[in-house]
């Protein structure tokens, strides 16, 4: 661990959900990382452990989350109204049109 982070903040980073869960004599940690820079990555293998932890074992869910490492459930991606698209319609198009297709979608 000390080859890929040589910082001793960022190994602490990584070993945090681990001494936290009192389950760093319990498991070996294999990491494929790439990309991004080593704070990130630190960042990023410590909410991988919590997730992983989390999955293994629910209960520690509660003590994670209060720490701050088992981020929101991941936000789905919201719908786009069709009355948006519609508005850049209207915005592209001359006034003499728009102002017929207002008239036409205010009688629907």
């Amino acid at each position: 661990m000390e080859a890929f982070f040589p910082n001793a903040t960022h190994r602490q980073i990584l070993s945090e959900p681990l001494r936290l869960t009192e389950t760093d004599e319990v498991y070996d940690v294999d990491v494929t990382l790439h990309g991004g820079g080593i704070s990130g990555q630190a960042g990023a293998v410590r909410m991988g452990i919590a997730r992983s932890l989390v999955e293994t074992d629910p209960d520690l869910r509660p003590a994670l989350k209060a720490a701050g490492f088992s981020p929101a459930t991941p936000a789905r991606r919201s719908r786009r109204s069709t009355a948006s698209r519609r508005h850049a319609r209207l915005r592209s198009t001359p006034s003499v049109v728009r102002s017929a297709f207002e008239n036409a979608a205010s009688e629907i």
